[in-house]
C-alpha cells in the first residue's frame, strides 16, 4: 500500500515511517522542512516538500489533495494535532480519496480540549487534577480568593474553548504556569485589563508524578491491542526522554478504556495518567496522534502504526474480527524494554549544570540508565542516517542561537 506520512520532520513520524516501510508498504514521506528527519530514512520510498501547515493551512490541504489524486497514494497518516486537524475540518474530502484512519473531528475536538475532556472523565469516574472555571472580568478578588481555595498549587490557566487561527492553522493558546496562590492573583489581576478579560479560563492543579500512559487501537470504542508505559525521566515540559514498557496490570488500564468506550474511539489513541505522591492516579490527558514514544511499543512487539494500516484496510465487521483474532494468538508483549531520545537527554543534562549533586545525578541519568534493553529513539545502525541528519540540525540551532547573542 503507498502511505502518505505528514509532518516528516518530526520523531514520532520517522518511527512511523520505520514501522510501515519494515512491513513492506509504499512510505511518502512530507515535510514543509527540507532536512526532516524522515527524508533521511532508509524506508522512506519518497519525499515530498509541501507548504506550511502553520503557513498556509489552505495551501497545504489543497496540496495533500492533489497528491492522493496525482500520485495515487492509499492511505494518509498525518502526524501532529495541527496537520490533523486541518485534515479532518475537511474529512469527508479526504475520506472519499484514501484511508483515513482516525476518529470524526467532534471526537478529535473533545479530547484535544482540555476542559470537555475532563469533564467527561469524571461522568465516567475518572479522577481529574481539580479546576475551577475563571471569568476575570466577573470576578471579584475575594470571590478569586474563593476559587482559587479549591485548587491545589503548582497550577496551570489556559483560555476555555479557544478558537485561535492563524493563517487557517489552529495554534494553541500559551499555558500559563501559576507556582503560588500569590501568582494567579497577579495573573488574573493582569487579564482583567486585557483583550482575554471576558473569556473564561481553566485553571487545573499540575500534578506532579510519575507518569503512566495506556496505548490502544480500537474499533467503535472497543481496544483490540492495548501497550503500557511509564516514563522514567522527563522534561520539565512534559517531554519524554526515557520511558520504559510495563506490565499492563501496572497501569491504570480499566479508566484507560472506560474513557476510549465512552468515546466510541476508532483508530489509535494514548491515555495518560499521573500518580501522586500518595499513590492516586489522576488523568493527565489523551493524545490522538502517534508520539515518539510509539517507537517503544515497536521495540516491544506492538506494531501499532502497522496494525493501524491493517485493521483501517479491513472492509467490514467479520474482516475486523478475523484480523483481531489472528492478533490475540500472537504472544504478548517484552516488558522492560526502554527508549531514551539521546538528543533531548544531552540538552536537558547541559541545562542543569548547576546546583549540588549534579553531576551525580547526570551520571545516574544519563550513563547508569543507558545498557540493557535500552535503545535510542533517533539513532538506529539499521537506519542510521536520521541520527545523523538530527545530529546536524541540532549543532546549525546551537551555532544559530549563539549567534544572536
Amino acid at each position: 500500500m503507498k502511505i502518505l506520512v505528514l509532518d516528516a520532520e518530526s520523531r514520532a513520524a520517522l518511527q512511523v515511517i520505520r514501522s510501515l516501510g519494515r512491513a513492506g508498504h509504499e512510505v511518502v514521506a512530507l515535510s514543509h522542512q527540507k532536512r526532516a528527519l524522515g527524508f533521511s530514512s532508509r524506508y522512506t520510498a519518497g519525499t515530498l516538500i509541501c507548504p506550511s501547515p502553520r503557513e498556509r493551512g489552505d495551501l497545504y490541504r489543497s496540496f495533500i489533495l492533489e497528491e492522493l489524486l496525482t500520485g495515487k497514494a492509499e492511505a494518509l497518516l498525518p502526524v501532529a494535532e495541527g496537520s490533523l486537524r486541518l485534515i479532518l475540518e475537511d474529512e469527508r474530502t479526504f475520506r472519499e480519496r484514501c484511508v483515513l484512519p482516525f476518529p470524526t473531528l467532534r471526537s478529535f475536538e473533545l479530547v484535544t480540549d482540555r476542559y470537555d475532556l475532563m469533564k467527561l472523565a469524571r461522568e465516567v469516574q475518572i479522577t481529574v487534577p481539580s479546576s475551577v472555571e475563571i471569568v476575570p472580568s466577573a470576578v471579584r478578588a475575594d470571590e478569586l480568593a474563593e476559587h482559587l481555595d479549591r485548587i491545589r498549587f503548582p497550577a496551570t490557566a489556559r483560555p476555555l474553548n479557544p478558537n485561535i487561527r492563524v493563517n487557517d492553522y489552529a495554534v494553541k493558546p500559551n499555558l500559563k504556569y501559576l507556582p503560588t496562590a500569590k501568582d494567579a492573583h497577579r495573573f488574573f489581576a493582569g487579564l482583567r485589563e486585557s483583550v482575554l478579560c471576558d473569556i473564561p479560563h481553566f485553571v487545573e492543579s499540575r500534578v506532579l508524578g510519575d507518569r503512566i500512559a495506556v496505548s490502544a487501537l480500537c474499533y467503535q470504542g472497543e481496544p483490540i491491542l492495548t501497550f503500557a508505559d511509564r516514563t522514567l525521566i522527563e522534561r520539565p515540559s512534559g517531554v519524554s526522554i526515557l520511558s520504559e514498557g510495563i506490565e499492563l496490570s501496572e497501569a491504570p488500564v480499566g479508566p484507560a478504556l472506560r474513557l476510549l468506550r465512552e468515546l466510541q474511539w476508532d483508530g489509535f489513541g494514548t491515555v495518560q495518567f499521573r500518580r501522586t505522591a500518595e499513590g492516586e492516579l489522576l488523568l493527565d490527558g489523551m493524545t490522538p496522534t502517534f508520539s515518539p514514544t510509539v517507537q517503544l511499543a515497536v521495540d516491544s512487539g506492538v506494531d501499532l502504526p502497522r496494525y493501524l494500516i491493517e485493521l483501517a484496510s479491513c472492509s467490514d465487521d467479520d474482516g475486523i474480527a478475523r484480523w483481531a483474532e489472528r492478533l490475540h494468538s500472537l504472544p504478548q508483549y517484552t516488558v522492560g524494554k526502554r527508549l531514551r531520545w539521546g538528543f533531548g537527554a544531552l540538552e536537558f543534562a547541559f541545562a542543569q549544570l548547576s546546583g549540588d549533586g549534579v553531576f551525580r545525578r547526570l551520571f545516574r541519568e544519563n550513563v547508569l540508565q543507558i545498557g540493557g534493553g535500552t535503545r535510542f529513539e533517533t539513532l538506529r545502525l539499521s537506519d542510521y542516517r536520521p541520527g545523523i541528519v538530527e545530529f546536524e540540525n541540532r549543532i546549525g540551532t546551537l551555532f544559530k542561537q549563539d549567534s544572536k547573542r
